[in-house]
């Protein structure tokens, strides 16, 4: 368990300055949608085009799609575990690549479902041609991991999602969620963590968490952040805690929100934010 939560961090640290909307929108199809059983007219169909398989294989499969005057090659690979789906535009007659890739890619080893050990971490990729901006690339991380067990359980869930313009050279985390639960001992023993960043999606004049100090107020598009953390150990000596935050992080407009509780493990008043962070993590 050690490794997978060294894995976790590292995998966190590499791609936080690497991210995504309909996964590769020139063609109008999601990764998935044209997989490796698909036909040739299955594919032109999903694409609005014309499809040809240029090579294929156990596993493996390679086509080449025509939309529109425009050209690409599509290869899809799939192992026990591991899936990969590739697209690059080409031009004929002697015009090469053309810049830019919609990529995706994912690894699943055992169970994932918190009923069972696994590990699990997918990432997604565009750039050039396959962004709406040419200039811009994204990229979108994902890891999972679960491990069952009354007296050894552990689940972790880390996404983030990051846009970067190679003209202005600026760097743009668009959402980061991460939580993670750790029973240590019993089932009812247990710690939680949650934590999510995004663009606010409309302006709050004025949030306070009800009986917690501070004020958070922001705009539509700023970056917010809320942080939850609960734990409860079941013994004579020991009462639940729970703490929440939410904060304004943009630069030069920060503000902020808190409650702590010795009595409960929360989370608090999450409907009054629901609007902005709609997942609503339990204890």
């Amino acid at each position: 368990m050690r490794k997978a939560l060294i894995s976790i961090g590292s995998v966190a640290i590499i791609m936080s300055g690497a991210a995504m909307a309909q996964d590769v929108p020139v063609l109008g199809v999601n990764f998935g949608d044209v997989d490796l059983a698909a036909t040739d007219a299955a594919c032109g169909t999903a694409v609005s085009g014309t499809c040809s398989t240029l090579a294929s294989g156990t596993g493996f499969i390679q086509r080449q799609i025509d939309k529109g005057g425009q050209s690409f090659i599509q290869t899809v690979i799939e192992e026990s575990g591991f899936q990969s789906e590739d697209f690059v535009q080409i031009q004929f007659g002697g015009g090469g690549s053309v810049q830019g890739i919609a990529s995706s890619l994912t690894v699943t080893e055992g169970d994932i479902s918190g009923t069972g050990t696994g590990f699990s971490a997918s990432s997604q990729l565009k750039a050039g041609w396959a962004e709406t901006t040419a200039a811009d690339s994204n990229a979108v991380i994902t890891v999972n991991i679960a491990e069952a067990g009354a007296t050894d359980g552990f689940t972790s869930d880390f996404t983030v999602d990051t846009d970067f313009n190679a003209t202005t050279g600026v760097n743009t985390v668009n959402s980061l969620q991460a939580q993670q639960m750790a029973m240590l001992g019993s089932a009812n023993d247990k710690q939680t963590f949650f934590t999510e960043i995004k663009r606010a999606g409309g302006a709050n004049a004025g949030y306070s968490i009800p009986g917690g100090t501070g004020t958070a107020s922001w705009a539509a598009g700023d970056q917010i952040q809320v942080v939850w953390v609960g734990q409860d150990m079941p013994d004579a000596t020991l009462s639940p805690f729970g703490a929440q935050i939410v904060s304004n992080i943009e630069p030069g407009s920060e503000s902020a929100t808190s409650f702590n509780s010795q009595t409960e493990v929360g989370p608090w008043d999450w409907t009054a934010i629901q609007g902005e962070f709609t997942t609503v993590p339990t204890f």
